[in-house]
């Protein structure tokens, strides 16, 4: 109540961008102790064991949130079941222009357009090194192509990207490849399911990590069908559904002629049906992560009861609390789940 009435309010009369990086960058980077990871959140009932990896409740949090992973013990603190950071390319970028990042508050929605920015693979891995085996909780890591990289250029996309892996991998439990990212100025084309399997073949073969891949909303039931065909080819371990949305329905008009990728609630119906159909078609031993739009322990619960082994939030973090987390597991404990 106090971050709804109070807190988030104060909070939405800054500059969006300004407000991410001060909470994540500078609050949660260097006082994380003022956090005290609740008990509820290591209920055994939540845990699941998926590719190897103990998580000790079904709640993570999304990849853009901590792109540069400087903030891994407030996540634990705050008890994430797991956290994905980046998205990490090779090279580091500065993304797209600013203004690039938007509220839609009565949408309870973020309109995002920073277009991959990080300071790259080098860096980010040095961050991780120096913490990644004080966090208790999985951490992913998510990661593309750098965008001064001809996405035609087969050969240069993967030499690319294996200089990512490389640098990463040590320092994570498990890898996701960002197929679709609708706030970057030339997203690759992933719809060529055999150019994209001759790409994300070489990575698999270099990685001890699980690897999974991290889908469009934007795509038919076809395109599923082929991914997941791929994916048992591959034998990879796990999709991650959904990206934002390029779709602009039920948005306010001045989004429409603004570039980049819709979450929150606005993404909450692609999501989830995307998230129902692979959870209705995947082979049992392929973990389905279910991400966009999720508010509450009944959207949780929805997505749990579609297929999904785990979810992911990042949306509703900025405009429910930091205590959302501890929500959604103490109801998911009393229901008994």
């Amino acid at each position: 109540m106090f971050y709804k009435k109070l807190l988030r309010p104060l909070l939405f009369n800054f500059d969006p961008e300004f407000i991410h990086k001060f909470t994540v960058d500078f609050a949660l980077k260097y006082f994380p102790f003022i956090f005290i990871r609740d008990s509820i959140n290591d209920n055994p009932d939540l845990s699941v064991n998926l590719f190897g990896l103990d998580f000790p409740n079904r709640i993570g949090l999304a990849a853009g949130m901590d792109k540069e992973a400087v903030a891994l013990k407030a996540w634990e603190n705050l008890g994430f079941g797991f956290a994905e950071i980046g998205t990490v390319t090779y090279s580091s970028q500065k993304g797209n222009a600013k203004p690039r990042l938007f509220r839609l508050p009565e949408e309870e929605s973020i309109l995002n357009y920073m277009g991959m920015n990080n300071s790259g693979a080098k860096h980010i891995a040095e961050n991780l090194q120096n913490i990644y085996k004080k966090i208790k909780i999985p951490i992913g890591i998510n990661i593309a192509k750098s965008a001064n990289i001809n996405p035609n250029n087969r050969e240069a996309v993967i030499a690319d990207l294996l200089n990512c892996l490389k640098e990463v991998h040590n320092y994570g439990d498990y890898l996701v490849l960002n197929l679709s990212c609708p706030n970057v100025a030339n997203p690759e084309d992933f719809q060529n399911i055999k150019n994209l399997s001759q790409i994300i073949k070489p990575l698999k073969e270099t990685t001890h990590l699980p690897f999974l891949i991290k889908i469009s909303a934007d795509v038919d039931e076809e395109y599923i069908n082929n991914i997941l065909t791929m994916c048992v080819d591959l034998n990879l371990q796990g999709i991650v559904a959904t990206n934002t949305t390029k779709s602009r329905e039920n948005t306010p008009n001045w989004t429409h002629n603004k570039a980049g990728g819709i979450s929150g609630k606005l993404l909450a119906e692609k999501s989830l049906k995307i998230t129902q159909y692979i959870g209705k078609h995947k082979p049992s031993n392929l973990a389905l992560i279910s991400v966009g739009g999720i508010f509450s322990a009944d959207d949780t619960k929805e997505r749990l009861d579609a297929g999904a082994d785990l979810i992911q939030i990042y949306t509703s973090f900025i405009y429910e609390g930091i205590d959302l987390i501890s929500k959604i597991n103490k109801k998911l404990s009393s229901s008994g789940f």
